[in-house]
This record gives C-alpha cells, structure tokens and sequence, in this order.
C-alpha cells in the first residue's frame, strides 16, 4: 500500500499509527516533498469515485490564501490538476493507495480498513457456521460412522501396536474414546467460532470483554439453534449439555483471544521502553 502523507499532519499520524498497529504494510511517501503528478491525480481520482473537489485540502493555509473556495467551481478539470500537481500542500491527505483502491483522509482510511476487516471476519465466522451446521445435518449413522473413522485414524497414527491388535482390542479403544471425541469436537469447533465472531465484532474503541460478550453470546446462542437442528435429524438428539460444553469452547476460544492480545501489548510496551 502506498502512503501519501504530511510529516506535521495529526491525521496522518493518527492513520500511519492506525495502520502499524493492524500490522498493515505500507510504503510512506511525503506529500510536501514528492507531490503527485497530474498523471497521479487523474488516476486516483477515477479510482476513487470522488468528486475532484475532495482531493483539496481546503482546511489549509495555501487553499485559504489563494481563495480557491470562490474559484474551483470556475475552474475546469485540467486547471484543478494542474494546480494541485504545482504544491503537494494543496492536496487532501492522507492518501492510500493499492491497486484499484484509493481512499482519501484519515476519516475515509480507517473506516475502511476496521469495516474490511470486519467483514471478513463476519463471512469467516458465517462460513464457519455453514460448517457446523453440516455436520449437524449428518444423520446419526453418518456421523457415528465419522466418529469412528476419526478415532481409528488418531490410534493409528499415536497408539503404538494398535495396528496388531484384533478387531475386538481395537473396537474396545474406539468406543473408550467416542464420547470424549465427540464432546472434544463439540468444544473445538464452537472455541474457533467464537473467536472468528470476535473478529467480525472486534472495536479498538470499546473494551476487549464487550467485544468477548457479544462473540460469546452469539456463539452460545447459535449452539442453541443448531441442537434443536438436530432434533429434525434422523437418529440425532438436542441435548443441553452440547450447548453447555459448545459454550465453554467458545468461552476458552475467547480467553486464548484475550491472552495473545495482552502478550502482544505487553511486547509493544516493551519495544517503546
């Protein structure tokens, strides 16, 4: 991402900041000593749909001087490029640019950017729910047969001589294990949930646990749902205790969330000490 910006600009520190601390990539380019060329100009301004105008910086000290509010509307398209190609203080920053995409100000940049990552968030977390709901969707023979498929693989491959022993043995260690991996199950999938759902729901501006509250409560509220699904289900049940055991994979999912974000503080802390 290209970054067009004014060193003594607070909104574009407050957006370069913004973007360090989302671990956005970007290459910084001084307004004031590399202004944009007319070919520059013209090319953003198609890319971003906005009126030309935009591009102004009309809070300004030179836009004010030369009294450009009263002019612009007497001026034609080329003139206005012209100009602000001719003094990189008269153009609106910050600029971000990347590929067909060109947002310009802060109040555009970081809007985009928290909304963008949001969303894909939401459709992670909604895909994800597709996921569950498939499996919820699977009759009780399929899903018994899965169970037992998933078990016999994991003792293959970490319970030595398994391989050897005779199908009764190894009947006997699948169904010592069915409950607990279908539980196991239960738990991992509604942990990953909650903290895509975190994700879709996540605001720098409001604590992290209103954040967690609302992930988990919508998690917990979608295992609901899927458990009466799965009273329609040929050979399946709706049973409390899913939804008890979904919502602490979702509650653990969030506290794994809520640990890596105060290590990553912590870290950032530290770098600045």
């Amino acid at each position: 991402m290209l970054f067009v910006h004014y060193a003594g600009c607070s909104t574009c520190k407050k957006a370069a900041k913004w973007l360090q601390e989302q671990g956005i990539e970007y290459t910084a380019r001084p307004i004031k000593e590399e202004n944009p060329t007319v070919e520059e100009l013209k090319d953003w301004h198609r890319k971003s749909g906005l009126p030309l105008r935009k591009f102004f910086n009309t809070s300004g000290l030179l836009y004010k001087e030369l009294q450009l509010k009263d002019r612009l509307s007497a001026m034609s398209e080329e003139e206005q490029y012209a100009l602000l190609a001719s003094d990189g203080m008269l153009v609106k920053r910050p600029i971000a640019v990347k590929g067909d995409l060109v947002l310009v100000g802060g109040a555009q940049i970081v809007p985009f950017l928290k909304n963008k990552r949001n969303l894909v968030f939401a459709l992670l977390s909604l895909g994800w729910m597709g996921l569950i709901f498939s499996l919820s969707a699977q009759s009780g023979e399929v899903s018994q047969s899965l169970s037992e498929e998933t078990a016999w693989t994991a003792f293959l491959l970490f319970l030595p001589g398994f391989k050897e022993m005779s199908t009764a043995q190894q009947q006997l260690w699948i169904e010592s294990i069915q409950f607990a991996l279908r539980k196991g199950a239960h738990f991992c999938l509604y942990a990953v949930l909650a903290m895509l759902l975190a994700g879709a729901f996540w605001n720098r501006e409001r604590p992290f646990f209103k954040t967690a509250l609302s992930a988990w409560g919508t998690a917990t509220l979608y295992a609901a749902v899927d458990e009466l699904h799965q009273l329609l289900v040929p050979g399946r049940s709706g049973e409390v205790r899913d939804i008890l055991i979904d919502s602490a994979g979702a509650a653990a999912g969030l506290l794994f969330c809520a640990a890596v974000l105060w290590i990553a503080k912590k870290a950032a802390r530290n770098r600045a000490a």
